[in-house]
């Protein structure tokens, strides 16, 4: 009988062990599992669709062209302006404040965060034909940055669901020649506003593609519309945007993309370039331009 209650004791202690056992267990699965207050689902979406902060930084590759409408017949036309993609560095950001503090709020002013932009070419060089055919090299800056607003709206409760963004930055785009008594292209150093619009969509949870279009609000052009430039005239402009992204791990992603800007100038005839290419200021020579903007971009990124 002695022999039976020592059995009996020692279940008793296996029993023990393994409820401790168990209870480590659920202790460890707590600790994996992070302290937000999400459900699984909300999780989810937070970590596909909802996240605070979305860094990228990189390398871009973008080129210029600007060409400039004449009339019929003239035999001097404006220099303009062709070069091809060259590498620079790319970083771009949004935050969104109120989400830092509550992840499961779906409130709609959690949704405003900050955007951020900054793009500059590594190094700009030009080769240009002077008048009796020789060719001189020109230095140059090629630089754009924005600071500004957006609102982000997910659609549906599925992390698989689309986003839609609105969204407006104020913008400075500059490209300067370092010698332009060398080269008869006058410098640009566009401020200008773009409301646009971006949409999301998923394919998977890892891969996702994003279309942005903008509409470029020119405030100022820099030399373009001075007086012994092309003068004043309408300019218009639109961006756009397309890139796909894949998430290498939860908050790390790669992101390729493609970009094309373009501003078009209606000259009105009222500036010296536009007027006296033929030496006849009665007549107007040049009656518009286009400055475009073209290449794409390989980042790295972090969400949080």
């Amino acid at each position: 009988d002695d022999e039976e209650g020592d059995d009996e004791e020692g279940d008793d202690e296996e029993g023990d062990d393994e409820e401790g056992d168990d209870e480590e267990g659920d202790d460890d699965r707590q600790q994996m599992e992070p302290d937000d207050g999400l459900t699984e689902e909300q999780r989810a979406d937070y970590e596909a669709r909802g996240r605070a902060v979305d860094a990228v930084a990189g390398i871009s590759f973008i080129g210029r062209r600007l060409t400039f409408s004449v009339r019929d017949g003239l035999q001097v036309t404006p220099q303009g302006y062709r070069g091809s993609p060259i590498p620079g560095g790319f970083v771009a950001a949004e935050v969104y404040p109120l989400t830092l503090t509550d992840k499961k709020s779906k409130k709609p002013y959690y949704n405003i965060g900050l955007s951020a932009v900054f793009d500059q070419a590594l190094s700009v060089k030009a080769d240009f034909q002077q008048q009796g055919g020789q060719e001189v090299r020109v230095n140059g800056t090629q630089r754009r940055f924005g600071l500004g607003l957006v609102y982000r709206y997910n659609i549906g409760n599925n992390p698989l669901g689309p986003t839609l963004k609105g969204s407006v930055r104020y913008n400075r785009l500059k490209f300067e020649l370092d010698d332009n008594a060398v080269v008869d292209v006058p410098d640009v150093d566009y401020t200008y506003l773009d409301p646009g619009v971006t949409i999301r969509y998923p394919f998977t949870r890892a891969l996702a593609v994003s279309g942005e279009a903008r509409f470029l609000l020119i405030l100022d052009t820099g030399q373009m519309q001075d007086g012994d430039q092309y003068g004043t005239g309408r300019v218009t402009g639109f961006d756009s945007d397309l890139h796909v992204e894949y998430k290498i791990m939860s908050s790390i992603l790669v992101r390729v993309g493609g970009r094309l800007a373009l501003i078009g100038y209606a000259f009105r005839g009222a500036g010296t370039k536009a007027n006296n290419q033929d030496g006849d200021l009665n007549t107007q020579d040049v009656a518009g331009a286009r400055d475009i903007y073209y290449g794409g971009y390989v980042v790295a990124g972090y969400q949080f």
